[in-house]
């Protein structure tokens, strides 16, 4: 049998499709985690305890309150950074 046998290619080629369709699989599983979650948190209104802080901080900013509270050590350009976040509507500011 030569190297270049056909039945060789074709195996060759269902292999590589094979651990190319696995690796999609396992992107897509991923990625279907991930929406349920964001899902989840944009139903329940509530996000988690960091999303809260930053968007209470955001808040103070756009009102043009004190940021630097106690704890607070975040630089400015992430202030207006959670600034933003907080000027979207919640469930955007959420899935982003």
């Amino acid at each position: 049998m030569e190297a270049s046998d056909p039945h060789r290619r074709i195996f060759a080629n269902l292999k590589l499709m094979k651990s190319r369709l696995f690796r999609f699989g396992g992107l897509i599983l991923l990625l279907t985690v991930y929406i349920a979650y964001v899902a989840f948190i944009i139903h329940a209104d509530r996000g988690p305890v960091d999303y809260e802080t930053f968007m209470s901080i955001g808040k103070r900013f756009l009102q043009g309150g004190e940021v630097y509270g106690e704890n607070s050590y975040y630089p400015m350009p992430f202030v207006m950074l959670f600034g933003l976040f907080a000027w979207l509507p919640r469930p955007l500011s959420m899935a982003l």
